[in-house]
């Protein structure tokens, strides 16, 4: 079975490869990103997102963030949600944020390949399991678990672009569409405050000021 494999070039400029250490059993080395200097930087920004258990809905209406590549393969990432509501539309905040605020932990990510052999990314939490912890009436909701599988959807193999879009899907409230990566039988997954599995539906697109190239082998 041919192993899928896509580079993301940060300068079209740059033809060096870096040999780069396993920083998690899930990174996939063939995956990575060029540049001539680290961290590489962009900006997050996506529309609705929806954060999901089997009985407790939060649903914001846009998101911003940012994303550095710290090496070829790993990075970190932050992101804001905003207008959020939970249940009966009431509003749900991070502490320090304002009214429909929710924000995360820095959150390092990976870039993986996914079992149907897709390119993605692997985000995981930061100290302590944490995504983020927010309060919906004086009701907390702490959001911990050891990772987030998402599908990069473009740009498509073979064409450059500023941008790249990172999809987070579930296949019904409470449980996230993708949860393992090619290389590890690690299942991965999220809860909110220790018992129900939650879910996160995003649409993410990430800008840089410099072209890339997506290369799939």
């Amino acid at each position: 079975m041919l192993k899928r494999s896509f580079v993301l070039v940060l300068t079209v400029i740059s033809a060096l490869a870096f040999a780069l250490p396993a920083l998690a059993k899930a990174e996939d080395e063939s995956l990575h990103l060029l540049s001539n200097f680290f961290p590489a930087t962009g900006a997050i920004s996506g529309g609705e997102t929806k954060l999901t258990t089997g009985g407790f809905t939060v649903k914001c209406t846009k998101v911003s963030g940012s994303i550095s590549f710290e090496s070829g393969t790993t990075g970190k990432l932050h992101l804001t949600s905003h207008g959020c509501t939970g249940p009966l539309g009431v509003t749900c905040t991070s502490e320090g944020q304002s009214a429909g605020t929710i924000t995360t932990t820095d959150l390092p990510f990976h870039l993986v390949t996914l079992p149907i052999n897709n390119p993605g990314i692997l985000v995981t939490p930061g100290a302590n399991e944490h995504f983020a912890t927010f309060t919906c009436f004086g009701v907390q909701s702490v959001f911990r678990g050891n990772g987030l599988v998402g599908t990069i959807t473009s740009p498509q193999c073979q064409q450059s672009a500023t941008t790249a879009t990172i999809n987070f899907e579930q296949s019904a409230n409470g449980l996230q569409r993708h949860r393992t990566v090619s290389g590890t039988s690690t299942f991965y997954n999220m809860n909110r405050n220790f018992a129900e599995e939650a879910a996160l539906s995003s649409s993410l697109t990430v800008s840089f000021g410099e072209l890339h190239f997506i290369v799939c082998t």
